[in-house]
């Protein structure tokens, strides 16, 4: 077991050089634990690379801390339990990133409490990260029970497999990538998630939904006839599909029409949208589906905020209220 290196950095600090024993990027050693409770830190490329940084260290005090990244930056953010006492979390946190030019960012659960607890609440965050104009983060987080809030309408964000539950989040950029992207909650919490960028062909997002009885996970497409990758509603490789709302905003359909993987909407004969699907999504769920790919197990609805794509039939929590049902094209 190495050295445990606390931050003692502010705003003109590095994180090469600012760590309460007096280490520098050059002495820290392998298996040393850097830990991070609060003040800033500016990480430009090559300073961590990838260094995990553990927040906290199992303190249940607030946490504040800003991370300035540049110049290609790799870092690796993990939380923590105290060592003692197990069932006691990381405290709750808020952080600040600031990105510029081409970084990398891993948010990630300690791994030794993931297993304790299921995959149950592992960040507990108000985290906000803003992309400068041009910038590009290359981005893999797990997170349960907080904020996240990204923002660069003029960048680019590259997702790798995330997940995030119980969590309220807010994509103000264009996301690009490979990955596969799942909001959902569990524990009679919810989540709410909006996208209001561009979506690439390569990303895979999921509405898992939530258990019964709880709020369904509204899941809200912001410029749906940008988002060119694929949805799924429903957690794979489930017989059930939890409560779950996407929201295509703006759109005005009368009837759609389900070809393979493919969700076409119509308003009159006009051709509004073509949306990919995961087949899952409806055929996985229910193999008696009709000739026309009516989606027994999902209604679809027009209303004053677009169009609802629902896994459940209560209009209670959809954002505009009850809509109208749309027919089958022919």
């Amino acid at each position: 077991m190495g050295l445990t290196l606390e931050w003692g950095g502010s705003g003109s600090a590095y994180a090469k050089n600012a760590w309460n024993n007096g280490a520098t990027k050059e002495t820290i050693a392998p298996g040393d634990v850097l830990v991070i409770g609060g003040g800033v830190m500016n990480i430009p490329g090559g300073d961590l690379d990838g260094d995990p940084l553990i927040v906290g260290q199992g303190s249940f005090a607030p946490i504040e801390f800003t991370l300035n990244l540049s110049s290609g930056a790799d870092v690796s953010l993990e939380t923590t339990m105290q060592e003692d006492n197990p069932s006691v979390f990381t405290g709750p946190t808020v952080f600040t990133i600031n990105v510029a030019g081409s970084d990398s960012l891993t948010i990630a659960p300690d791994p030794v409490q993931t297993a304790q607890q299921n995959a149950a609440p592992t960040f507990v965050t108000d985290a906000m990260i803003n992309l400068a104009l041009h910038s590009d983060l290359a981005m893999t987080a797990t997170m349960n029970f907080g904020h996240l809030s990204i923002n660069g309408p003029n960048a680019t964000l590259t997702l790798g497999d995330s997940s995030f539950g119980n969590t309220q989040v807010f994509l103000d950029t264009n996301l690009a990538g490979s990955g596969t992207i799942q909001f959902g909650g569990y524990m009679s919490s919810s989540s709410d998630a909006t996208i209001d960028g561009k979506v690439g062909s390569g990303v895979l997002v999921v509405n898992n939904g939530t258990e019964p009885g709880s709020p369904p996970a509204i899941l809200t497409i912001d410029k749906p006839l940008q988002f060119a990758g694929t949805l799924k509603m429903g957690a794979p490789g489930e017989d059930t599909v939890g409560d779950a709302i996407t929201v295509l905003a703006g759109l005005n359909a009368t009837s759609y029409a389900l070809n393979g993987a493919i969700l076409s909407l119509f308003n009159g004969n006009r051709l509004v949208e073509n949306l990919k699907f995961d087949n899952e999504t409806f055929l996985g769920h229910n193999p008696q589906a009709n000739s026309h790919g009516t989606m027994k197990d999902l209604t679809v609805e027009h209303n004053a905020f677009g169009v609802m794509i629902a896994t459940t039939g209560n209009d209670l929590y959809q954002p505009g209220g009850v809509g109208v049902a749309l027919t089958v094209h022919s």
